[in-house]
């Protein structure tokens, strides 16, 4: 009778080459994907860089509200926050620091990339009940960071998406 994990001759063997190699390789491939996660993830500087710039652009657009004059397009919100670091184009964002603004009627919205991450900032200056005034949206892992990327918007119940800290994310 043998006892559990005993060899004949009264040697405990520990891991033949084989299994050792299996194991090295397993932990090879597990480290991999961590670093291809890690890498791929958004830096949480840039992730507040694109919602300070969103921000500006909110601001800029209030001031508007109340003065009669807003929505406005990416050359007014460019004048209106003379001074700022940030810049306002037309749609696109290629980065934290720039804004890609698009006006559709009443619906202003502004776009920031965050790395591979897109937030975006939707304000509406004449809101219903089924769409609030303001929504904050993330895309993770996308190529084009502009308004068309979050194609038809659904806002959740959740109460997620009312500040930037708890944003609706969008896959």
């Amino acid at each position: 009778m043998l006892l559990r994990g005993a060899r004949r001759g009264g040697a405990c063997r520990g891991f033949t080459l084989v299994e050792g190699a299996v194991v090295f390789a397993v932990l090879i491939v597990l480290s991999g994907i961590v670093l291809l996660r890690i890498s791929g993830s958004a830096d949480p500087r840039n992730d507040s860089a694109a919602k300070a710039s969103l921000v500006v652009f909110q601001d800029a657009q209030l001031v508007s509200l109340r003065a009669g004059t807003a929505p406005l397009d990416a050359d007014d919100v460019m004048a209106a926050s003379s001074g700022s670091s940030v810049t306002f184009v037309e749609t696109t964002s290629g980065g934290f620091d720039e804004v890609g603004v698009s006006v559709d009627g009443t619906i202003v919205t502004g776009v920031a990339r965050s790395g591979s991450d897109c937030w975006m900032l939707r304000l509406e200056f004449e809101p219903s009940p089924s769409s609030p005034p303001s929504w904050w949206f993330l895309i993770e892992g996308v190529e084009l960071c502009s308004p068309a990327a979050f194609g038809a918007l659904v806002f959740p119940s959740d109460g997620s998406g009312q500040d930037p800290n708890s944003p609706t994310i969008l896959d």
